[in-house]
This record gives C-alpha cells, structure tokens and sequence, in this order.
C-alpha cells in the first residue's frame, strides 16, 4: 500500500483519525510476539515491538501526548496489562513525549473484536470510550497507540472521543502491525 493505492478499508468513509499508520502486516515472527506478550505476558518483547512502532512514527508531526487505546478495568484485572499501555509508556519515554493512562478510559466491557466482521466491530466500540481528562488532549496533537489495526475501529471510535468530547487537534493512531483483510 502506498499513498496513492489505498486498501478497501482506508477508502471506506467514517475514520475519526487523521491518519493511520502500522509497522508491519499482521503475520509471521512480529504476529506470534504480539500474541506472546498479549496472552502469555511475555513483557520482553515490548522493546523490539516499540522499535518497530519508533520507525513507523518517523515523518509524523511530533507528538503533543502519547495515549495507549484502553482497555476496559476488568479486562486489565484479568490480564494484568494493558499491552498498548506498555508500548505507548515506552514509545513516549524515546520521542520524549509526554504519555498520559487515563486521559481516555472505556467505559463499556465491549466483546473480543477477533470474531466480529468491519460492522459488528464499529457497532461493538460505539460509546465504549469516554473522556476522563480533557484538559490534557484540548487543542493537542495526539498519538495513540495500539498493538494490531484491524478494521479501524476501535481506533476511530477513540479518535472521535478525543476530537469531539476532549477537543483534540489532531490524531495520529499508530498500530504494530495491520491485519490485511480479504
């Protein structure tokens, strides 16, 4: 894919985000890392994956505020982390950025995206974000971080919570990896 062939997904109308950008596909060696560290809890890959992340950034306009897409209370009780959290907290430590955990939370236990189609995945994260402190996204220029981009939709349903609810200027949403559908 490049700026002047874009995927079916990027076409489709609706993304909140002002751009999207992930590292590698969704396969292979950097597939398994995510689902090791996701999983397993095997926090020694988060360096080589926030490399990845770091290279992906490059030619971005430098962060204001680094935010991990959350994860919802009981889901992070259940697996002790939040793995977007590690990334952001260590990507934002090498651009120098600030990074904030709880500027944006989610409020709704929504269901595993995994199984559900582009649809059922925009119906399932819609409402399940909500603002806790707009003052440190109003007017700034956001990057916000998550492991895998599927269809987009959790991270546009983020993206149009920090826009409309936090008054953000811009977001910039970075993925390890893009799961390529079709």
């Amino acid at each position: 894919m490049s700026s002047d062939h874009l995927c079916g997904e990027c076409i489709a109308p609706g993304y909140h985000f002002d751009t999207a950008r992930s590292a590698v596909a969704h396969e292979g060696i950097v597939r398994s890392r995510i689902h090791q560290l996701k999983f397993e809890g095997r926090i020694e890959w988060v360096p080589p994956l926030v490399e990845l992340l770091e290279t992906t950034c490059a030619g971005l306009p430098l962060p204001e505020i680094v935010l991990p897409v959350p994860l919802h209370l009981k889901r992070l009780k259940e697996r002790g982390f939040n793995q977007s959290g590690l990334l952001a907290g260590e990507l934002a430590r090498r651009l120098g950025a600030p990074v904030s955990f709880n500027a944006i939370a989610r409020k709704n236990r929504t269901q595993p995206q995994t199984r559900l189609n582009r649809k059922e995945r925009l119906e399932n994260v819609k409402g399940a974000f909500e603002i806790r402190r707009a003052q440190s996204v109003r007017g700034r220029r956001i990057l916000l971080i998550d492991d895998v981009f599927t269809t987009g939709a959790t991270l546009s349903e983020c993206s149009r919570i920090l826009k409309r609810k936090g008054g953000a200027s811009e977001v910039h949403a970075v993925t390890v990896t893009r799961a390529l559908l079709g």
